[in-house]
């Protein structure tokens, strides 16, 4: 492959981080910074300064990697040979800002890198190369999204090597579309009227934030909102721990797991919670969390409201 430079970086304006607000480069501009390239963070991209200042540069290529917003017509008429898109999803399927994610929280069992050539229409364009990835039970998204930028890597240098010698035109991308819309925090109240497997795949999903949650009531003070940031299907509960009366209600507290977490029943099935993040404090143990709130067996975790907000759609790979 002929030797290829990278002319210029555009990525989003530096923003606020941290307690401080500290105005902060994002860590592709961070790196971009150490290249010799060009690195442009505009507010809006069709800027007409920005769109002069890349025409200037006559781009062979154009590749975008998760940038999160649709690019004008502009930007995609300005590199010679196109632009490119490295998505993480097999595309049709996970069109949209989020496919990592979604593919979790629908309980797939395997995704990939899509590399296409991007059209005005979202995520639509000629695919150039594909590759899968099987996605572990134990993935969340931020460990499958490490996996795929590796993976990613290896087919944007396959893709750069067929566009180089012809044959990258691509192929129609074939089937039905699913979506990957953007994620809100309102989806990330846990429900627990819904089954262990589909609230255990929501932590998974969005374990790079916004984390789901869920809220603790108190005695005589405001619930506690208090995230979950791992838990498992489970299959059996300590009969001595089982709270006495009817049958556990969704969200109820059946048993604890000692060293581990807490059992919670949910609509079907039983869910340990190991890992999670009282508001205001640091990432710790469910069993440690447990221990120190000193809350008696048989609470009941908060469920969303009745009416209004968001709902997810258990199973339905769509």
């Amino acid at each position: 492959m002929q030797r290829t430079s990278v002319v210029a970086v555009v990525t989003q304006p530096d923003a606020p981080v941290g307690r401080s607000y500290t105005l902060t480069p994002s860590p592709v501009a961070q790196a971009a910074q150490a290249s010799q390239g060009r690195l442009f963070r505009p507010a809006a991209l069709d800027d007409p300064s920005l769109l002069r200042e890349l025409e200037d540069l006559h781009p062979d290529l154009g590749i975008l990697v998760a940038y999160g917003k649709l690019l004008p017509p502009e930007i995609l008429r300005l590199p010679r040979l196109g632009c490119l898109n490295v998505h993480f999803s097999l595309l049709p399927r996970y069109r949209g800002a989020a496919p990592i994610a979604w593919a979790l929280i629908r309980g797939e069992s395997a995704t990939g890198v899509t590399t296409f050539w991007m059209e005005p229409s979202l995520d639509s364009g000629p695919i150039v190369a594909q590759r899968s990835l099987p996605i572990a039970p134990e993935d969340t998204a931020i460990s499958l999204e490490k996996r795929l930028v590796a993976l990613g890597i290896e087919v944007l240098e396959d893709t750069l090597r067929l566009v180089e010698t012809g044959q990258g035109k691509g192929q129609p991308q074939v089937g039905e579309p699913s979506w990957a819309p953007k994620l809100t925090p309102t989806m990330a109240q846990i429900d627990w009227m819904k089954p262990a497997s589909d609230i255990v795949n929501l932590i998974r999903g969005l374990a790079a934030g916004p984390e789901a949650f869920t809220w603790i009531p108190r005695q005589q003070k405001a619930p506690m909102r208090l995230k979950i940031l791992s838990a498992l299907v489970t299959h059996s509960r300590r009969e001595e721990d089982l709270p006495s009366g009817p049958t556990p209600a969704p969200g109820q507290v059946v048993s604890l797991e000692p060293r581990v977490g807490f059992v919670v029943q949910c609509h079907p099935g039983l869910l340990t919670v190991q890992q999670v993040q009282p508001e205001g404090k640091p990432v710790m143990s469910a069993w440690n969390f447990w221990q120190g709130a000193r809350l008696s067996g048989g609470v009941v975790l908060q469920a969303p409201p009745s009416s209004g907000g968001e709902t997810i759609s258990s199973g339905g790979k769509s």
